[in-house]
């Protein structure tokens, strides 16, 4: 189990925490989101863990005010001061083009998230649970 905020190779930067814990991984990962950190898991079949990713600069700014990683701060904090200059320049571009706004951020909610959808899969049939709050969301989940 280890944590990490660096930059790769390429420019990209990560803030990160491995596990072999696949529970341990989603617990953080709802923990995170509690703060209204989006972060992402995979399996890494190389070191047979779980990695969880935080890779949005918004995502980054919050982790790194409200969380930080014990004994990584300079590492944290020159992520962070990366992802606020790229915050402000998406602030600026949307400032300066009010009539094209982007159609995924319209209506939506504060903090919302869109991701692409890679596959949908067939699974049978199966039990679940769907609760709707009005006005406010639907919420569907399995009984685990």
């Amino acid at each position: 189990t280890d944590g990490w905020a660096s930059f790769a190779k390429n420019g990209c930067r990560e803030i990160g925490f491995c596990s072999v814990s696949e529970k341990l991984i989603n617990d953080v990962a709802h923990l995170l989101s509690r703060f209204g950190v989006h972060s992402r898991i995979t399996w890494k079949p190389g070191v047979k863990a779980w990695a969880l990713t935080i890779n949005h600069s918004d995502d980054q700014m919050v982790f790194a005010n409200e969380i930080g990683i014990f004994g990584k701060e300079k590492a944290v904090a020159a992520i962070a001061a990366v992802a606020d200059v790229h915050c402000q320049r998406r602030i600026i571009s949307h400032k300066s083009r009010p009539d094209r706004p982007r159609w995924t951020h319209k209506n939506a909610y504060p903090n919302t998230r869109w991701e692409k959808v890679v596959a949908v899969n067939y699974l049978g049939e199966q039990p679940t649970v769907g609760i709707e709050v009005p006005i406010y969301d639907t919420y569907l989940t399995d009984l685990h």
